[in-house]
């Protein structure tokens, strides 16, 4: 293809414009070409500058247009080359855990309530001065530091002193840098290895006195009386009748808030038929997390009794009923998918001050003393 380029025809006659023009012969590579002027063949192609635009350079290749061609591409290939290792050279946690929100975390792969605590994971890490860190310079020490501080509570770098939270909210920001930091080495390939995988969850060692009348008030999951479930769902047929049906499963069957929203046909056992459910709300979209949640909180406020409730006592509750009336610990761990039974135990074992009293007559009379 044949283009006439003029360098100036604003000012000066037709034909003195013409006896500046370059007679141009051009080889298109969609943002990049290679283009004769004279004997000699050039080539451009586009680059980021500093602000993220792009601009257009152009060099000087040689008198052969297969030669220039191949110094378009060595020139293309170092520039990506340059420009990819600046990038991985530059990124932060936090730049990386977006994207990896935006390109891996899909509610089609995922469950509602999963997507959402996987969410909230990653605003509250990038609250923290980790997230700032370039992803090159991040170790294992850093980030052992930042989920011991999350464990344990401590000072944070705002100052302010913070509980340590829950073995279920760990593991969702373990599950959320795991997967993040793995998704940088394949397939971005923006580090060559995973230091998620020298991480190791510790346990909050609990000094526990088990005859106090005040721990399960400072545990925040003790369990709720069958008088206090009657007066909760009184309330709530008043107040929000959509979230009885959500509040009796949990309480009957032991399910998680997300468990309890997810619930499909397909979780049915086809010759089941003593359920016929579905949580819904009197518009018809289906009953969520978040809406629950706010259900809970706004109870807690305004319910007598039921100040700091939140939805997982209803688990506890499910569990506590189930080992204090003799279940055996390892059926309890199977209908909780809890992974092993110490997990169950060390939860739930205790929970009532009843319960506590039984173990202790049965060492009585393990010991002759009754």
């Amino acid at each position: 293809m044949i283009y006439l380029h003029a360098e100036s025809i604003s000012s000066v006659p037709i034909a003195n414009a013409m006896a500046h023009c370059v007679l141009e012969r051009r080889t298109d590579y969609g943002k990049r070409f290679c283009k004769k002027k004279g004997k000699k063949w050039y080539y451009r192609f586009y680059v980021e500058d500093a602000s993220g635009n792009l601009v257009q350079k152009e060099f000087t290749g040689t008198e052969s247009k297969s030669e220039t061609e191949k110094l378009l591409r060595q020139a293309m290939e170092d520039y990506e080359e340059k420009k990819f290792i600046a990038k991985a050279d530059n990124i932060t946690l936090g730049e990386l855990l977006d994207i990896w929100a935006e390109e891996e975390l899909k509610v089609g792969t995922l469950s509602n309530g999963t997507v959402d605590n996987y969410l909230g994971a990653i605003r509250c890490i990038k609250k923290h001065p980790v997230a700032d860190r370039r992803l090159k310079t991040i170790t294992a020490e850093h980030l052992q530091t930042f989920l011991d501080l999350l464990t344990f509570g401590g000072t944070y770098p705002d100052g302010k002193v913070k509980k340590g939270l829950s073995k279920d909210y760990i593991h969702s920001f373990s599950a959320v840098l795991q997967q993040s930091f793995r998704f940088a080495v394949f397939p971005k390939q923006l580090i060559t290895f995973n230091p998620m995988q020298y991480i190791k969850l510790k346990r909050k060692a609990e000094e526990v006195d088990l005859f106090s009348e005040e721990e399960m008030g400072q545990s925040g999951t003790q369990p709720i009386s069958h008088d206090d479930y009657e007066k909760l769902i009184a309330y709530l047929k008043k107040k929000n009748v959509s979230a009885v049906l959500p509040i009796q499963i949990a309480y009957y069957a032991g399910l998680r808030i997300g468990e309890v929203c997810g619930l499909t046909w397909q979780d049915i056992p086809a010759d089941y038929n003593e359920i016929s459910f579905v949580c819904l709300r009197p518009d018809g979209c289906l009953e969520t997390p978040s809406t629950l949640s706010i259900v809970c909180r706004t109870l807690a406020k305004k319910l007598d009794g039921f100040e700091g409730f939140h939805f997982h006592q209803l688990r506890h509750t499910y569990t506590s009923n189930l080992l204090s009336n003799g279940a055996a610990p390892k059926d309890v761990q199977e209908l909780l998918g809890h992974s092993d039974v110490s997990t169950t135990m060390n939860v739930y074992a205790h929970a009532t001050r009843e319960a506590k009293r039984t173990s202790a007559r049965l060492l009585d009379k393990v010991a002759g003393n009754d």
